[in-house]
């Protein structure tokens, strides 16, 4: 090899490998599905298995076919495993309050049980612009990609009820009566549409037709929301400010399990 060949030899490629992905979730995510379809192959109604990317499309058809065929669409997402009755429960030993009963109730039972009253923050909250209004919540919290990617799968039951607010004969949400629950949840139906759509193992969700069409409006039901259900450290006086804004514009809203 002569002087110039060898300044101006090429070089030979560096063989890089690229870094290998570990999926830390890979366990856990494999028990919570094994979990749902467990659950899937107990419960007694019909669903159909769809696309997480597809949920909240396949949704919609479902809630119209469920117009004339007399059902209600509710997704089932993996992580969720509380037991779906095959009947609807009875409500006679349920303890039933009105909405403002139940409200009531538990803004005094959180004032006397914390050292500071957070529902004073209520009491003159400054309208700000809503930012861009939250949709159907379909991500997978164990996904084995990062950025996260939607559910690979969910279901969506249907259960032989005609109106939405009753589901909870059926499939048990948050922590209240079944009769406290129905009451709310059929209070809400008729002020804002809002529909159960969705429960995860995490949250569940409500579809929402007709959302408060001003600020007054938009506090006053995101008083409820947090007495609805209530999180421990989320609240001040601009998480309340954004909070009303987000509602005048929201499709959906989301709540989450203790």
């Amino acid at each position: 090899m002569g002087i110039l060949d060898f300044l101006f030899r090429r070089s030979r490629p560096v063989q890089t490998t690229a870094p290998t992905v570990v999926d830390h979730f890979a366990a856990r995510r494999e028990r919570r599905d094994l979990r749902w379809r467990q659950l899937l192959e107990n419960v007694e109604q019909p669903y159909e298995l769809v696309p997480g990317a597809q949920a909240e499309t396949k949704f919609e058809a479902a809630r119209v076919l469920g117009q004339t065929q007399k059902f209600c669409p509710l997704i089932i997402q993996p992580g969720f495993d509380a037991p779906i009755r095959s009947d609807p429960i009875s409500l006679k030993n349920s303890n039933v309050r009105t909405p403002e009963e139940y409200f009531g109730w538990r803004a005094h039972g959180l004032v006397a049980d914390t050292d500071w009253n957070g529902l004073a923050l209520f009491e003159e909250v400054k309208e700000v612009e809503p930012t861009a209004a939250q949709g159907l919540y379909m991500t997978d919290m164990l996904s084995p990609t990062r950025p996260v990617s939607l559910l690979a799968e969910v279901a969506i039951l249907r259960l032989p009820c005609t109106e939405s607010w009753k589901i909870p004969l059926f499939v048990p949400i948050g922590e209240r009566t079944c009769g406290e629950e129905i009451g709310i949840q059929k209070q809400w139906y008729e002020r804002f549409g809002a529909e159960l759509c969705s429960v995860g193992d995490r949250y569940w969700q409500f579809r929402v037709a007709r959302p408060p069409r001003n600020h007054e409006e938009a506090v006053e039901l995101l008083r409820q929301h947090y007495l609805y259900q209530w999180v421990d450290g989320a609240y001040d006086k601009e998480a309340i400010e954004n909070g009303a804004a987000a509602l005048r514009v929201a499709t959906h809203w989301m709540f989450f399990w203790e």
